[in-house]
């Protein structure tokens, strides 16, 4: 049992290394009293966003409401580019009871462009985000357009079938007439 304890806490961080080794590290670093320049571990902005929406989609759908409610107070409050992102991405979650498509691409669209001070990673997170929910709206209107034309098809498909079935009933009519 201690072998296999010590084979896995062995892997754990030799996979915990490797991660370490493949992170890029920042044009900043920091030094020790020893003198060591060890990497500053600054975490983006566009990073804490993608973390914090997954942990969201994680949650139960009473934890995830509460998050959207704090995300709606941030924003209120503060109409950051970060607070903007977070809650047109919480909005856009599928599969949860409070997903808006119309009300995230709003968000989305009333971020300004031309500003300097943003993210460029948020910013690519926004565009990403918007067309994703562009053609989301797209595929929905034109499958409300096909389900529409089914139903129409259907309604002249049935009427058919009642004049067939009319006219099946006059000819049989007119056949017994025919045998008396």
């Amino acid at each position: 049992m201690t072998d296999f304890l010590s084979r896995r806490l062995l892997a754990s961080c030799l996979l915990l290394g490797a991660l370490a080794a493949c992170a890029e590290l920042p044009a900043g670093s920091a030094r020790t009293s020893s003198g060591i320049s060890l990497p500053s571990l600054a975490i983006s902005q566009s990073d804490m966003l993608l973390q914090s929406i997954d942990a969201v989609r994680k949650l139960p759908n009473a934890e995830q409401l509460r998050e959207l409610d704090k995300s709606r107070q941030a924003y209120a409050h503060n109409a950051s580019e970060f607070n903007r992102l977070r809650l047109a991405w919480l909005l856009a979650l599928p599969g949860t009871s409070f997903h808006d498509t119309s009300a995230a691409l709003s968000l989305l669209n009333d971020l300004p462009r031309d500003s300097k001070t943003g993210s460029t990673g948020l910013r690519a997170l926004a565009g990403l985000l918007q067309a994703e929910l562009s053609e989301q709206q797209r595929i929905a209107a034109a499958n409300e357009d096909w389900t529409q034309k089914y139903k129409d098809e259907l309604k002249r498909a049935d009427a058919l079938q009642q004049q067939i079935d009319g006219i099946k009933r006059m000819e049989k009519s007119m056949m017994q007439r025919d045998k008396r």
